[in-house]
């Protein structure tokens, strides 16, 4: 059951460190910013393109990184869900099974979570998914396919008041997740590229999650293979051990000693020879 002011992962999971963005379902982490387009605004992403600095002494421009927000609504209705993967809710029959691969897909794909997004124009409407990819750089990053958003408006801290008005949140180009009323009119703007592809990640994820699900299957069939192979071993050796009995049996009757016959009473001459 969806608790307002809880905030969601996409597998459904809670976003405990995330904080939830006024007049809106989105959720950012504590120090990014709340965007009227439903992106967070990364706490190193300086408006006026200032550097950040890190202890090594090295320094780095993020602007122009936003992230994805977690959701108010388990379901991520009016949240983005660019960049992120998550689990549907499965048949009961087929639930603990899509648990166990998920829990195996987590171990190499963590995109149901909140995922770095880099802008990819001045006019700040297009963007493409980071993924986590070390090293990737923002050129890379938009090279690799975009997706396409309104440009974000005036955005306040995660903590403070939001004013997000509904006509931004229904062009998010399909990357938004709507109801069933406002469909029409989200596909209608939609222009997203590859918002509505999986990542990189997520298909190795899934790639991996299909491969551990054959291993499975083929681990059962070996069981009951073996166990069949077991059967008939026992089944064989029960055959086997009646053979022997039998042939045993035969070899002591074969060579049996000889009986001795009953001797015959002595005959007494005939009449014919008593009278010559």
């Amino acid at each position: 059951m969806t608790t307002k002011g809880t905030c969601y992962y996409r597998n459904g999971t809670q976003a405990l460190d995330d904080t939830p963005c006024p007049n809106t379902n989105t959720c950012c982490p504590s120090g990014a910013t709340c965007t009227s387009n439903l992106l967070c605004r990364d706490k190193n992403n300086h408006a006026n393109g200032s550097l950040t600095d890190f202890p090594d002494g090295h320094s780095y421009n993020y602007t122009g990184l936003y992230y994805t927000p977690s959701c108010q609504d388990e379901s991520y209705r009016g949240c983005l869900v660019a960049c992120t993967t998550c689990t549907s809710n499965p048949l009961p029959i087929l639930r603990m099974t899509i648990e166990v691969l998920m829990l195996m897909l987590m171990m190499i794909d963590d995109s149901y979570r909140g995922q770095y997004v880099w802008a990819c124009n001045a006019a700040l409407t297009s963007y493409c998914c980071h993924d986590n990819k070390l090293g990737l750089s923002q050129g890379d990053c938009c090279g690799s396919g975009t997706f396409e958003l309104v440009a974000p408006g005036e955005s306040t801290s995660a903590t403070a008041s939001v004013s997000a008005s509904a006509s931004a949140s229904s062009t998010l180009a399909g990357a938004v997740a709507t109801s069933t009323s406002s469909s029409a009119t989200s596909s209608a703007t939609a222009t997203a590229t590859a918002a509505t592809s999986l990542s990189p990640g997520a298909k190795a994820g899934i790639g991996i999650g299909a491969a551990a699900a054959g291993i499975i299957i083929i681990v059962l069939i070996a069981l009951l293979l073996r166990a069949r192979r077991g059967a008939a071993k026992a089944r064989g050796q029960n055959e086997k051990n009646t053979f022997r009995t039998e042939v045993q049996r035969t070899e002591l009757e074969a060579f049996a000693p000889p009986s001795e016959l009953p001797a015959k009473p002595a005959r007494g001459p005939s009449r014919f020879e008593l009278g010559s």
